[in-house]
């Protein structure tokens, strides 16, 4: 169990997040690997071209919201056609595809290690197939949390989420996002 609630929170670099984990390791004197060690979640972000505009900027204010409120609990990672972790907590800006197996192939080094996984997407992946293979090896859920509205996409993430285990919330107005991440938090 984390104990993010304790971690010192004065914002030291300008360039993170208040609450990233950059923030919280160097405000607190710890390494970068040690704050990821303690989060209690790993947020998969959709940053692919379909996620430009209103929905990157409304992405980019939950996240802050969320790492002001749990600092030091998520490990941001943001994908399109590359994932990375972003120990900043800002999201880089949105172009490109959207290799959501990439991603997951990924996070399968963390899978049991505890965490929970929270991917936000449109539900869009360029291989939908492999994505699904991807998800299948996880012991550990997925939740998802769709920030579209069209059908198609709803359809995919829940059958990822359902295919290991996860709940899926239904996000057509890009507004619940840091209410459902803090809801799977607490």
């Amino acid at each position: 169990m984390s104990y993010y609630r304790n971690y010192n929170t004065p914002q030291k670099n300008p360039n993170a997040v208040k609450g990233s984990m950059k923030d919280v390791a160097e405000a607190n004197g710890i390494t970068l690997a040690e704050a990821i060690a303690d989060a209690e979640a790993i947020l998969l972000v959709d940053i692919s071209g379909s996620m430009a505009g209103e929905p990157e900027r409304k992405a980019q204010e939950h996240l802050t919201k969320l790492q002001s409120q749990f600092p030091g609990a998520l490990v941001v990672l943001a994908f399109n056609h590359h994932a990375k972790i972003h120990p900043g907590g800002n999201l880089p800006n949105a172009s490109g595809g959207t290799d959501l197996a990439k991603a997951l192939k990924l996070l399968h080094n963390a899978d049991g290690l505890e965490l929970k996984f929270i991917l936000a997407s449109d539900g869009h992946p360029d291989n939908p197939s492999l994505a699904m293979v991807e998800a299948a090896r996880f012991t550990d859920k997925i939740d998802c949390i769709y920030l579209s509205d069209d059908q198609m996409g709803i359809d995919f993430l829940k059958r990822l989420a359902r295919a290991t285990g996860g709940d899926f919330y239904l996000d057509t107005k890009n507004v619940m996002l840091s209410d459902v991440v803090a809801k799977l938090l607490t």
